[in-house]
């Protein structure tokens, strides 16, 4: 498969309606066929996939931040932080700011890397699992910027 095609490949398969309707579809074969196309994204694809997050809606967001859940990468973290400042949804909230978490305490390069803006912090510490005291490792491990994320 040429690179430039992954993204539109990783976009078809996060829109396929079984994978929409039918959360065993998704967790039995989706969400693995998409993190192999994830591990094949150049930059351009991630830049693309950051842009678009804007038109995707709610359900298909939701499908985004979960294929990125096991893709420790600048890139990847990018996109969830967009996906955390853009959703209206409370369920998608909750489920982008724990997989955020889970990120950056499971993958040692992600806390160094991360700087949240303050948007960002304060989602995160909206929407996290309280049990998980995520504002406390916040305020220890990771920078707040007051700017905006821009190169991605």
């Amino acid at each position: 498969m040429l690179n430039q095609s992954y993204f539109n490949e990783y976009k078809k398969n996060i829109y396929r309606n079984e994978y929409l309707t039918f959360d065993d579809a998704w967790y039995d074969d989706g969400i693995l066929y998409v993190e192999k196309l994830l591990d094949g994204f150049t930059k351009k694809d991630w830049l693309k996939l950051y842009e678009d997050v804007e038109l995707f809606n709610e359900a298909t967001n939701l499908k985004v931040a979960e294929s990125l859940a096991d893709i420790p990468s600048d890139e990847s973290m990018n996109v969830l932080l967009k996906l955390l400042t853009i959703s209206n949804s409370v369920k998608i909230l909750e489920e982008i700011s724990t997989i955020i978490y889970e990120m950056i305490t499971e993958y040692p390069l992600c806390q160094t890397k991360i700087k949240l803006t303050t948007k960002e912090q304060l989602q995160l510490e909206k929407y996290v699992d309280k049990s998980m005291v995520l504002s406390k490792y916040l305020a220890k491990v990771l920078n707040v910027s007051e700017g905006n994320r821009e190169n991605v």
